[in-house]
């Protein structure tokens, strides 16, 4: 064999060689990136954790049902209260889809709030079923004399509920008619004490009240009511705009 052959052969075995290096780079640059990408996704997708069930299992063909800690500043004196989300998604699917895409629809309701007391563990669901839109929940401080120190114990919620499809387009939103519910700690559940079209404004006053600014049809009302049985004070219609 010549020297220019072996040269020629050297040369390209050096190349193939080289290629290989050059494609093995490359496919380990393409899979860190696809993996840093999925990672990436992970860490940003509002993934639930854990597993709670107490619906019926035909309730879970469409949906995944949450047990979650509050977000919102809730808990009550004697008892921490826990909300129950219904994700939509089943068991098999939800930590693949939810939270993937920007649609409001994807997210999780609040469909059941869970108190649990603080000393002896007893629990108990404030509502009946599963099918409404919690809205909001409004914590009830207890009233104290003006000359008292320190910030009141939380005695109460206001919870603000979708609890029915009254325009009847196939989902509970903020389209349709609301309720105001109150739970005292301790009670067995929460009372319904008002329902209007649009609830406008939900606010503790002094004197041991509740505001409660609404509308129901073309009226608006503002009402108050007592703390903590929320009993109705007064009724008020607000002043058409005026001219």
């Amino acid at each position: 064999m010549s020297d220019e052959n072996r040269f020629f052969r050297f040369v390209w075995r050096f190349n193939a060689i080289l290629l290989a290096a050059v494609v093995f780079v490359v496919l380990v640059s393409l899979g860190w990136g696809l993996f840093s990408l999925l990672s990436i996704s992970r860490v940003y997708s509002p993934e639930p954790v854990g597993h709670f069930a107490p619906v019926p299992k035909a309730a879970e063909q469409h949906y995944t049902f949450r047990l979650a800690n509050s977000q919102l500043q809730t808990s009550l004196a004697n008892e921490k209260v826990l909300t129950l989300q219904r994700w939509p998604a089943d068991q098999n699917e939800y930590d693949l889809s939810i939270g993937s895409g920007p649609s409001s629809s994807r997210m999780a309701q609040d469909v059941n709030l869970l108190a649990v007391d603080r000393q002896d563990a007893n629990s108990h669901w404030l509502f009946h079923g599963y099918d409404r839109l919690i809205v909001s929940q409004d914590p009830v401080n207890a009233t104290q004399p003006p000359d008292s120190k320190g910030t009141p114990p939380v005695i109460a919620l206001v919870i603000q509920s979708v609890d029915a499809d009254t325009n009847k387009d196939g989902e509970l939103t903020y389209k349709d008619r609301q309720s105001l519910y109150f739970y005292d700690q301790g009670t067995s559940e929460a009372v319904k004490f008002l329902t209007a079209d649009d609830i406008i404004v939900t606010e503790q006053i002094e004197g041991g009240k509740y505001l409660v600014v609404y509308e129901n049809g073309k009226v608006a009302t503002a009402a108050t009511y007592s703390i903590p049985d929320f009993k109705l004070l007064t009724q008020k219609p607000l002043p058409n705009v005026p001219n």
